[in-house]
This record gives C-alpha cells, structure tokens and sequence, in this order.
C-alpha cells in the first residue's frame, strides 16, 4: 500500500512492457556501435547477447521444472485479495489481505524471465560500453523493482535473477568468438 498511485503504478507498468524495453535496448545497443570501440566489439556483443539470452532461459527453464517456487500470494484464497483499482484503495483498512495489482502469474517466482532478460542485455551492453551498460543495468533494476512493485516475485527472485544474468553472461563473454 505504501508505493500506490498513478505514478508509481505507470512506472511498473512501463518498465514491465516489452515494447519500451525492447526498444531501450535497441537503442542502446545501436548507440554502442557509434564509437570505434563500439563498432569493434559490435560481433563480439552481439554474440554474447545471443548466447546470454539463450543461457539464462535455458537455466530457468532448468530450474523452473525441477524447483518450483510459489509466487508471493499465491497462498491466499479468493477472499483475502484485494484485486482492481477500487478494492486496492482500501488496503490502508486491511492490513491483512494480499493486494493483487495485476494477473496471477502461473509459472514459478524464481528466477524472473522479466529480470534475467534485462540482465542478460545490461551484462552485454556493460562489454560494450560501461555507460551504455550502468544505463541498461539501470532498467532491469527498475524492472525488477517493478515486479516486487505488482507482487509477481519475492525480492529474493530478484537478486537471484540479476546474480544469474551477470554470471552467465559473463560465460557468455568468454564463450563468445573474438
């Protein structure tokens, strides 16, 4: 109840939208190949991009099959959530309810596809150019934020999730042709 409003609710929203994150790393990764660093290392990034993407889903993939994680709230019943902008509203007055600020979710918390996706850009992205890369790591942080923001995971899944993203995109690196 703490973070509610337009503002706060719009923020998560955007930053969970694939349109607008697509289209940031594009950006960004476009903005990379100005340079002649950038353009020399341009392969290279790509390549790890496309291996980092392919790593971290494969390991939630792995992970998502052997060890699910229950999502936060799913424990509750019906009528102990509060769902829609209306009964949202009145969370102040019930401390002890769920408030669900979006759709359930039905595959598991840990890791967050959402989060190890902006991760695996933001580890690529940091290869390219450190500034490019503090900006990407800058989005899947907030990305993050915004799904603890709508209770789609524990803050745990995020940590994880970014921890996952920087080591296996680092492998990436490494495994990516010079």
């Amino acid at each position: 109840c703490e973070l509610r409003g337009r503002f706060a609710d719009g923020l998560a929203d955007f930053v969970n939208d694939v349109v607008p994150g697509a289209a940031f790393f594009v950006l960004l990764f476009l903005l990379s190949a100005v340079t002649k660093r950038g353009r020399a290392r341009f392969p290279r990034v790509v390549v790890t991009l496309l291996l980092a993407m392919g790593l971290v889903h494969g390991v939630r993939e792995a992970i998502w099959r052997t060890m699910p994680r229950l999502r936060p709230g799913s424990t509750f019943e019906d009528e102990q959530i509060l769902s829609g902008p209306i009964a949202r509203e009145t969370c102040d007055a019930h401390p002890e309810l769920w408030v669900e600020r979006g759709y359930r979710p039905k595959s598991p918390s840990f890791p967050s596809s959402h989060v190890v996706t902006g991760g695996a850009c933001a580890i690529a992205l940091t290869y390219a150019n450190p500034w490019l890369g503090a900006a990407a790591w800058l989005w899947a942080v907030l990305e993050g934020w915004g799904r603890l923001y709508w209770g789609k995971h524990w803050p745990s899944d995020i940590a994880g999730s970014l921890v996952l993203a920087v080591l296996l995109g680092m492998l990436a690196w490494r495994l990516a042709p010079r």
